[in-house]
């Protein structure tokens, strides 16, 4: 994906903007808005997706400049490949929920959906850190390490030996 400036760029191009003050326009933000963007190299999702849909332009092209892409069924799934790299596999479920998902982002519930994303993606992370630790941990543990063994043994056996005195 590109960043803001490049984008900001693409579309400026594909209008044949000369003048920020007309992609600000565009956006129906204040003239400086789009330079603060670039600035602060921020990425206002929503209202490129809202020019995107405004201007019938394929709102992934925009994001990823042009590149050739591929959408395409494969089995029982959506492939989608932008000409770099691998290409990811999309379910037809996965697919419907990133549709959902923008058309959340251009209403006025797109904080509530950041933040939710946010959150679980947080969750999400810990919990695979987590696993990836324990399985490092567990790679690393002894196998059939006979003093272990002979400790919970022993502590079997006193347990044992209590209740019988």
């Amino acid at each position: 994906m590109q960043d803001i400036s490049q984008i900001l760029d693409h579309i400026m191009k594909r209008k044949g903007f000369k003048k920020v003050s007309e992609l600000a326009k565009l956006f129906k933000v204040g003239n400086s808005t789009p330079s603060s963007w670039r600035n602060r190299g921020t990425m206002p999702y929503k209202k490129i997706f809202a020019v995107c849909k405004n201007e019938g332009w394929d709102f992934q092209e925009i994001l990823f400049g042009g590149q050739k892409k591929e959408l395409y069924k494969q089995d029982d799934k959506i492939v989608f490949h932008t000409g770099e790299g691998d290409p990811v596999y999309l379910t037809k479920e996965t697919s419907d929920l990133l549709n959902m998902a923008a058309e959340i982002l251009i209403s006025n519930y797109s904080e509530a959906l950041t933040a939710n994303i946010r959150a679980f993606y947080q969750s999400f992370k810990k919990e695979f850190d987590l696993e990836i630790r324990i399985s490092a941990l567990e790679k690393k543990r002894p196998v059939g390490n006979a003093t272990a063994g002979s400790g919970s043994r022993a502590h079997t056996g006193d347990a044992t030996r209590k209740k019988e005195s």
